[in-house]
């Protein structure tokens, strides 16, 4: 089984995530993130929050990300469930998911005073 260098971007190619639909990965609760995010070069960007192959048993709730230069969060598969989002000034997606992500996304709020800048609140393959 071959791993993927996520900090190079995602590759469909190689495993991440495990098969454990309800892995558990851990807690990430009230946690902010300012000033993140980074397009290295064209379809190469750094976001400031990156779930990949995120099984359900983490528990991911009251989030805050303002003022990212790329994407505000970025699932790539999964089932984790995201809570109490809050999402401001994003240039990018303020939420994209691809990948065939399952979970479920509660609570969630994205605004934007950026209004040339900042191109969906939701972007993702699964018809969003």
């Amino acid at each position: 089984m071959e791993y993927c260098d996520i900090n190079q971007g995602i590759d469909p190619t190689c495993v991440y995530g495990g098969y454990d639909v309800y892995d558990y990965s851990g807690i990430l609760e009230y946690v902010v993130i300012e000033h993140a995010g980074l397009i290295v070069t064209e379809n190469d960007e750094i976001n400031p929050l990156t779930l990949a192959g995120v099984g359900s048993g983490t528990r991911i709730n009251n989030i805050a990300i303002s003022y990212s230069n790329d994407d505000g969060i970025e699932v790539f598969g999964g089932s984790v469930n995201l809570e109490w989002v809050y999402l401001f000034n994003i240039r990018d997606d303020a939420l994209d998911i691809s990948m065939g992500y399952s979970g479920r996304i509660e609570h969630a709020l994205a605004l934007s005073n950026r209004r040339a800048e900042m191109t969906r609140y939701m972007n993702g393959e699964n018809g969003y």
